[in-house]
């Protein structure tokens, strides 16, 4: 399937507008309620060591980390504790096995797939109608990929059996690009990089605009945020076109060649934000650091780079909802399916452990 994207140049006439005190969009949550939440602290039988992302598949939580010679940890979520049910997806280059790897849910097919690349793709994909498959060798699909063209892309975010959304190196003037990983061919997307820097190398635009692609769970629409600015879009892919639907974020980077293929970014503006999706909302969850003045930024936070206490919910539509500030800062903030939780990793500041906590969040 080949998708063709219709937005083109328009990129720029959607979203929000700098203001003079520029906000990027941030005042347009001004008028939403504020909700100050406080965590609970959630037990489990078998503690990790280490915060990592971690993602919900129905009622599992499943930590990406390795354990022992495993790449991920799972845990059955059962009211306010977890319950260590085991580890899988083995650390090496053998059958079934990876050297690291990003896991992804599809709640329609009860589907886990993990993606591994660097340069060489390499995909497994897990049903999930129980949690035993995940530890059941013969009830996995894999997919190795990649080898006759290295794949030259940061962050593969599979779509469906075979067709991946990245962000490429390839010297095209988009911001994302289709992989097929049965022909191992790209595609780049009508998403031009949205600003004028015309004379500049792709790859090292390519560098300026790195950041995190999400899926809706049951949709081909997607949000982006940059990781170096306040910018973050919204798009569909259907039925073989692309239509931006919103930029509620706008905050363009500014930057400079240096070097051949890196780039040094000339103005103070913040991290881009920490996203977190499920069916109804996006949260974009504010770090608030300051790339020119980082250790500024974490004095006057009060906590370390990574972590937020600040997070703006939209819907899927970029409509502001809500502002959520919470009672300690937390890092990788991961919302449950039904938006009844938030759950994130904290910071014991006297021992320096990690442990786990969640927030209820309002109707």
């Amino acid at each position: 399937m080949r998708f063709f994207l219709t937005i083109g140049a328009c990129l720029l006439l959607f979203g929000c507008t700098p203001g003079p005190e520029q906000r990027w969009g941030e005042e347009r949550w001004d008028t939403t309620t504020n909700y100050r939440l406080t965590a609970e602290i959630v037990s489990w039988d078998r503690p990790i060591y280490g915060e990592g992302d971690f993602l919900f598949a129905g009622d599992l939580l499943i930590f990406e980390g390795a354990t022992d010679d495993a790449l991920f940890s799972v845990y059955w979520s059962k009211y306010d504790s977890l319950l260590f049910l085991g580890s899988f997806l083995r650390q090496g280059r053998g059958p079934w096995e990876a050297t690291d790897a990003e896991a992804f849910y599809f709640p329609n097919s009860q589907t886990l797939v993990t993606v591994a690349y660097n340069p060489l793709g390499h995909s497994i994909r897990i049903p999930l109608d129980s949690a035993a498959r995940l530890f059941d060798l013969s009830s996995w699909t894999e997919e190795r990929y990649g080898e006759t063209n290295p794949i030259p892309a940061y962050e593969l975010v599979p779509i469906d059996d075979t067709l991946c959304i990245a962000q490429t190196f390839d010297g095209h003037n988009s911001l994302f690009s289709l992989y097929d990983t049965r022909r191992e061919t790209w595609e780049p997307l009508d998403i031009p990089y949205p600003d004028d820097r015309g004379s500049m190398p792709y790859g090292q635009r390519a560098e300026a605009y790195m950041g995190t692609i999400v899926k809706h769970p049951t949709q081909n629409r997607f949000a982006y945020s940059n990781a170096n600015s306040k910018l973050v879009l919204l798009f569909d892919l259907e039925e073989g076109k692309a239509q931006q639907i919103e930029r509620p974020f706008c905050q363009i980077p500014e930057y400079e060649p240096q070097g051949r293929d890196r780039v040094r970014f000339t103005a103070n503006h913040d991290n881009g934000y920490q996203l977190s999706v499920t069916g109804r909302r996006i949260y974009c969850a504010d770090p608030r650091i300051d790339r020119l003045d980082r250790e500024a930024s974490i004095a006057r936070n009060g906590y370390g780079a990574g972590y937020v206490r600040e997070i703006f919910v939209m819907d899927w539509n970029g409509r502001p909802l809500a502002t959520y500030s919470l009672d300690r800062p937390v890092c990788f903030p991961t919302i449950s399916p039904d938006d009844r939780y938030l759950y994130a990793f904290a910071l014991n500041d006297k021992t320096l452990e990690g442990y786990l906590v969640r927030f209820e969040l309002p109707n």
